[in-house]
């Protein structure tokens, strides 16, 4: 048992993304590891014991990663055993908490030694002149940079700029010491602050603008330094400045400003760069070289609300399309948390399918698998473990259907498997499926309806499906809304008297980007229908020229297992627990009134509409992440995991859907004045843009849209004749 629960443990450690130590000593202490796989290194932790049930903790230091484990022993653990868990829990927690601590002091202490003994630096310094920037207050010790890195005005760490022996400056942070939430200064404080990622960037802003700049020193930390700086200055007009890193998958420069700003009611400052932008131009110091201070003051007195119109032209800056973002989404290595991920690491080495897809179905399956047992409040509902989701690719390039293949074959043999079917045509037959009984006459002709209200839907032609449900009264849209609220289905007409109570659907369908973008009617994205799907971009992961091969038949053993365990473990809640509710812990709470605000903030567009559900969507998530790995409360880890997914989800709709308004006549027309540029357009070239086949009264609505949206302006021009009214593109 003591061997294979060592190995267990170890399989711990390297499904969280760390290399596992080569021996694992149980004593109760805290031992360190080389977390990245590095001879020297010593991120990792952890603290392993055998006595009553192996169980342990580890983590990564430099990451900030911290898990707890315990064995599987095949059965529940009395009251004493999980008592002494929770105890050693604590233990270990509190163990590498004061071993961090006591790293971080030692490191701070370093840095003050290494701070007091450099010297100012001098304005002819190599990195200074490269950059085309002044020291302000930095230091400098045998010609290495060192800016100091502050957290409540204590120096806690350093970062250094040295140049390697090719003469390229690379930067480094100090070893051990603290970098979450921490900051330097640039300039004296005024009615702006404005943050920016490097030491470089926030100087030429500084220098072009005379606000105070606060370096964050990476994309990572421009959050936890946002949420400080508002804390210090509830009042204070703040600017995120972007790195635009727009070659870079998920541009994380972008994505994690947007986020900031959002988070602390902030301002979001892009640099533009033209339609000539240079390779490698991303950020305010590229743009002051390259094109002067000027451009910086105009771009920061140009800062907007982090709207997704923002987000997408920041990502578009060199072009004056309205598509949707390119940058193709990344999925999160926190996605990938517990059994969920387990699966997807064991089935994707095996076959080109997206491990978003792998990760989503999954997930589905296992909330098809386990019913209506269990649930989540949110205000008077009862949000269950069902899920719609629609599979965005090419057409069979995106290995959509390959996906479901996999992740069929795990859970199809699972006892309890319910029934799948395909096809969607009609509302009826929705409903047929999970219809209730009914009586007939003099108890003769009755319908004894279906029992299991389970029914997982795989629809390969969803494009179909949404050319139906937009047909006039066609009850399609109607029953898949009732079918993901999990109420009663019933359509109160004549010609359709079927009825069904408790059912139980999920749906996994499958799209190409173009033919969603077609056929998403204005109507069935702004009634509800759309934003209960979730968005998934797929695409081929690998190229498996023979096809992909077998799963060890080990493996798949233990997956099937472990979920067989888990449902086992879920429908055992919904009977012993009232109702079946999946709360959340107390530091899960924590976390979700932190993000609440922003997920409930939403966008504009037709991006906002089909996620305005964003709440509703990641606590069903989470739901699910906490019942695949058999608990019964929502934890952080649980949260955090839905909340990547979401993110992947969310990145999705807008690589999909882009800046687009949802209206066709207005997104038209507002490609139509982008192209027109400083001319514009007159009311008459804008109905001659459809050929007179919209009426003016649709083209008037979709005027005013562009306007209130500040998309879009109005000018009265003179004429030989009449004036004339004149729109632009803003």
């Amino acid at each position: 048992m003591s061997s294979t629960a060592r190995e267990q443990f170890a399989n711990a450690i390297q499904a969280s993304g760390l290399n596992p130590p080569e021996s694992i000593i149980a004593d109760d202490k805290i031992h360190r590891f080389p977390s990245n796989g590095k001879k020297h290194g010593d991120d990792g932790w952890y603290v392993y014991h055998t006595d009553c049930i192996p169980a342990g903790a580890y983590g990564d230091w430099k990451s900030g990663l911290s898990e707890t484990w315990r064995a599987d022993i095949g059965r529940k653990m009395t009251d004493k055993e999980e008592a002494d868990y929770k105890a050693k829990v604590v233990a270990a927690r509190k163990l590498a908490e004061a071993e961090d601590a006591k790293r971080k002091a030692a490191a701070a202490a370093k840095a003050g030694a290494m701070w007091d003994k450099a010297k100012p630096t001098p304005s002819d310094h190599a990195y200074l002149l490269e950059k085309q920037i002044q020291p302000h207050g930095v230091r400098s010790d045998r010609g290495e940079l060192l800016v100091p890195m502050y957290y409540d005005d204590t120096l806690c760490s350093i970062q250094t700029i040295k140049a390697d022996a090719s003469g390229e400056f690379k930067k480094k942070f100090m070893a051990d010491g603290r970098a979450s939430g921490c900051y330097f200064m640039i300039g004296d404080l005024g009615d702006v602050l404005i943050i920016a990622e490097g030491f470089a960037t926030s100087a030429s802003i500084h220098e072009a603008t005379g606000h105070v700049v606060c370096v964050a020193f990476s994309a990572g930390n421009l959050l936890a330094v946002a949420k400080t700086m508002r804390q210090q200055y509830p009042d204070l007009k703040i600017i995120l400045c972007v790195d635009d890193d727009h070659r870079t998958s998920g541009n994380p420069g972008l994505t994690k400003s947007t986020e900031a700003a959002r988070a602390i009611g902030g301002l979001l400052a892009v640099p533009a760069f033209g339609d000539d932008r240079p390779e490698g131009a991303t950020d305010f110091n590229d743009l002051a070289r390259l094109i002067g201070h000027d451009a910086v003051k105009r771009d920061i007195a140009n800062a907007r609300a982090p709207d997704d119109n923002n987000t997408s032209r920041a990502a578009n800056a060199a072009t004056p399309s309205d598509t949707a973002n390119t940058e193709w989404p990344v999925l999160e290595d926190a996605a990938l948390y517990g059994l969920p991920g387990d699966i997807v690491r064991a089935i994707a080495p095996h076959t080109e399918a997206d491990p978003a897809a792998l990760l989503v179905q999954t997930l589905i399956a296992f909330g098809s698998l386990i019913g209506r047992g269990c649930h989540i409040p949110i205000e008077g509902d009862k949000h269950n473990a069902n899920l719609y989701a629609v599979l965005v690719g090419a057409t069979a390039k995106g290995r959509k259907g390959t996906s479901w293949g996999r992740v069929h074959q795990l859970f199809c043999e699972i006892p309890g498997w319910g029934r799948t079917v395909s096809g969607l045509s009609s509302g009826e037959g929705l409903k047929y499926n999970v219809r209730d009984a009914t009586e007939g006459k003099d108890g003769k002709g009755g319908d004894p309806g279906v029992e299991d209200k389970r029914l997982l839907v795989i629809e390969p032609e969803f494009a179909q499906v949404l050319r139906v449900a937009s047909r006039p009264g066609n009850t399609l849209s109607a029953t898949m809304r009732q079918g993901w609220d999990g109420g009663v289905m019933s359509n109160l007409t004549k010609n359709d008297p079927i009825t069904a109570t408790g059912a139980h659907i999920s749906i996994v369908a499958h799209v190409t980007k173009d033919e969603l973008r077609s056929e998403l009617t204005e109507t069935e994205s702004g009634n509800g229908f759309a934003n209960r799907f979730l968005f998934v971009c797929v695409k081929r992961a690998r190229t498996l020229p023979f096809g992909g091969g077998a799963i060890a038949q080990e493996t798949v053993i233990k997956l099937k297992d472990r979920i067989a365990e888990a449902k086992r473990q879920a429908n055992n809640h919904a009977i012993t627990k009232p109702g079946g509710v999946v709360v959340m812990s107390e530091k899960a709470m924590h976390i979700w009134v932190d993000v609440y605000a922003t997920l409930s903030e939403g966008f504009n567009g037709l991006l906002g509409s089909v996620t305005a559900r964003a709440e509703s969507q990641v606590r069903r998530l989470a739901m699910l992440y906490a019942l695949m790995n058999g608990e019964r409360c929502v934890d952080v880890t649980h949260l955090n995991a839905a909340l990547a997914l979401w993110r992947y989800c969310e990145h999705s709709a807008r690589f999909v859907f882009g800046s687009a308004l949802g209206n066709r006549v207005a997104d038209e027309i507002l490609r139509a004045l982008r192209v027109a540029g400083q001319d514009g357009m007159t009311r008459t070239e804008i109905r001659d843009l459809f050929k007179r086949h919209e009426s003016a009264e649709r083209i008037g609505l979709a005027l005013d849209m562009l306007e209130d949206r500040d998309l879009a302006v109005s000018e009265t021009r003179p004429t030989e004749g009449r004036p004339t009214q004149v729109w632009r593109a803003k």
